[in-house]
């Protein structure tokens, strides 16, 4: 312990947390929105390549039925033009999920890049109030539990003195 009596204004800082590896985790969280916005790309670009073929077997599938009304194709090609058509909708409502799942991994890494930054910002103690800093209870590099006491700070305005009178 360390008497200072040292005045501080509201909103000074007065002592700060290690917070490497606090950073060290929001950057790789970073890292992991850059990563998440990336598959996103990749989904999207899948749902487009997904709608073409789509579109394609839709388009088959169509010409197939008009040869088959004119007899120049048989019901087994019609069945099998179907059966793509089918596996293309599969195919585009697949991409898409992959397009929601990647937008919920870039809405999850940010929000842990939100609370690594809440907690690196809290990492700083600050003075409520202005006062005055009658001891350092904890030295610097000290590690402290949860709810340790770092500094004992005054309010002036909240001390008084009692007048002593002598009796004769």
């Amino acid at each position: 312990r360390r008497v200072l009596f040292r005045s501080v204004l509201k909103g000074q800082l007065l002592a700060r947390m290690d917070t490497r590896t606090l950073e060290a985790q929001r950057a790789q969280a970073e890292a992991e929105v850059l990563r998440a916005k990336e598959n996103l790309a990749a989904a999207e670009a899948n749902v487009q390549l997904r709608q073409s073929e789509q579109l394609l077997a839709h388009q088959e599938l169509k010409r197939t039925q008009e040869l088959y009304k004119r007899g120049f194709a048989s019901g087994q090609l019609i069945d099998q033009q179907q059966a793509r058509q089918n596996t293309g909708n599969a195919a585009v409502v697949a991409a898409q999920a992959q397009v929601n799942s990647a937008k919920a991994a870039i809405g999850a890494a940010q929000a842990q890049v939100a609370q690594l930054t809440s907690e690196i910002d809290d990492s700083s103690l600050r003075a409520p109030i202005d006062g005055i800093i009658q001891l350092r209870l904890a030295e610097p590099g000290e590690v402290l539990g949860a709810g340790g006491r770092v500094l004992l700070l005054i309010d002036p305005e909240d001390q008084y003195m009692k007048d002593r009178k002598s009796v004769v």
